[in-house]
C-alpha cells in the first residue's frame, strides 16, 4: 500500500512538473546579417525592418559599427525584411523563419 502511494505521488509530480516545462517553451528565430553599400564597406547606422507577412507586424533594427544587424524574437512565417541608409537606394528581401525557429542569415548590398 504505502508503494502504491509513493509510486502515485512520484506519477503525479512528474506529470506535473514536465506540464510546467512545456509552458516555457516558445519557438523563435533570428534574423542577423551585415549591411554593406556599393564598395563592399559596411554601413554603420543602416535600418533594418522586418515585417510579417501574414500579421503585419513589423520588427526594427539598427546597424553596429561593423555594419551589422540582429533582429530577435522573431516568429515562424514569411518576413519581408529591408535596409536602408540615408542617401542610399532601399533594398529589401523575401525570408522565411522556419518552424524550429533558429538563426538565419541575411545580408544586404545596398545599391
Amino acid at each position: 500500500m504505502k508503494r502504491t502511494r509513493i509510486f502515485q505521488v512520484w506519477i503525479f509530480l512528474s506529470l506535473f512538473f514536465f506540464t510546467l516545462s512545456s509552458f516555457g517553451q516558445a519557438v523563435s528565430g533570428t534574423l542577423l546579417g551585415t549591411v554593406q553599400d556599393t564598395t563592399g564597406a559596411n554601413v554603420a547606422n543602416a535600418k533594418v525592418t522586418a515585417t510579417n507577412t501574414a500579421t503585419s507586424t513589423v520588427y526594427e533594427s539598427v546597424t553596429n559599427d561593423a555594419g551589422n544587424y540582429t533582429v530577435p524574437n522573431l516568429p515562424p512565417g514569411t518576413y519581408s525584411v529591408a535596409a536602408w541608409y540615408e542617401g542610399e537606394t532601399r533594398a529589401s528581401r523575401s525570408v522565411m523563419i522556419p518552424p524550429q525557429g533558429g538563426p538565419v542569415d541575411l545580408d544586404f548590398d545596398l545599391p
